[in-house]
């Protein structure tokens, strides 16, 4: 076999591995031999399961092949299946399947699928999916409330950076990656109230007292970059398209996303990235949130 080919079984692999996570999948090999009436055949994928007390293996024949695939690799996929007694066969291929191709391993129970990757085939098969990440490069707090303080009370560097026990900071932080507060770039300062400061809020002295403090909001303003691009475009993205369940499922590595910056393309404004509609993939890169400066003004009432 070619070294293309054997390129394209490891692809296969990599693919079936992921879609055999569930507990029942006992093992995924490469290029196994297994016993026939006939002397050893050889299995491009062997996939090991098991269903109750029963031990159940599915073989995978993978062809690599720069045309569509006609009815006589049906053929010869069953004739295989039958000679090593295997319980499902699989046939994998990169362009397709013939109409009689795809009528006959329907009629025999046998599992047709394309497999792609990003550096091939997939970036011509109009699988743009879009991918936005959101890069927060600059955030700038400001806490306002009331608070009334008695003579001689003392307040530390912290007593403003903690409402209800909560870190302000870390609370902003979580409202961004939960959805309450949408991470766009904000030009001028926008308030915000923590839901936990509602009904009531508090901080505490230098001393652990706590002090009922009333009208809290939480001014802020961010910067953002964006990168945008299509998982295609992810150097390590696999999908593989299940035909007889009309399925297609697309992989790609979460350190493709982490290296974004090489990945995808920069826009400074969100206005200049492209529209995006129906499905796509959102994440958000949010720093490390910390308080560089807090200044505390009192005003005294006679």
């Amino acid at each position: 076999m070619t070294k293309t080919g054997k390129q394209f079984e490891v692809l296969t692999k990599e693919i079936f591995e992921l879609l055999s996570r569930e507990e029942r999948y006992t093992s995924v090999e490469h290029d196994v031999k297994l016993k026939s009436p006939d002397g050893e055949r050889q299995i491009d994928v062997l996939i090991r399961s098991k269903a109750g007390a029963l031990d159940l293996t599915t073989i995978v024949e993978c062809k690599d092949h720069n045309r569509i695939l006609s009815v006589e690799y049906i053929d010869a996929l069953e004739s295989k299946r039958r000679d090593v007694n295997a319980s499902k066969a699989v046939l994998v291929a990169r362009k397709g399947f013939s109409k009689s191709a795809k009528s006959k391993a329907d009629r025999l129970g046998i599992t047709l699928c394309i497999a792609r990757d990003a550096e091939r085939q997939l970036r011509n098969v109009g699988l743009q999916i879009p991918v936005l990440v959101r890069e927060i490069h600059g955030i700038h707090l400001n806490p306002n409330y009331e608070v009334f303080l008695e003579a001689g009370t003392e307040l530390n560097a912290n007593s403003a950076l903690l409402v209800n026990d909560i870190s302000i900071a870390e609370a902003f932080r979580n409202a961004i990656l939960s959805g309450e507060l949408q991470p766009k770039a904000t030009d001028d300062m926008t308030k915000w109230v923590p839901s936990f400061t509602v009904e009531s809020a508090y901080m505490r002295d230098a001393k652990g007292q706590r002090l009922n403090i009333e009208n809290y909001a939480l001014s802020y303003k961010i910067e953002v970059n964006y990168y945008f691009g299509y998982v295609n475009e992810l150097p390590q993205t696999i999908s593989v398209r299940i035909l007889s369940q009309n399925e297609e499922h697309i992989f790609f590595k979460a350190d493709d996303l982490f290296d974004y910056k090489n990945t995808l393309k920069k826009f400074s404004s969100e206005t200049e990235v492209p529209m995006i509609n129906g499905i796509f993939i959102e994440s958000v890169m949010l720093p490390t949130i910390e308080f560089k400066e807090v200044a505390l003004n009192f005003k005294r009432i006679d």
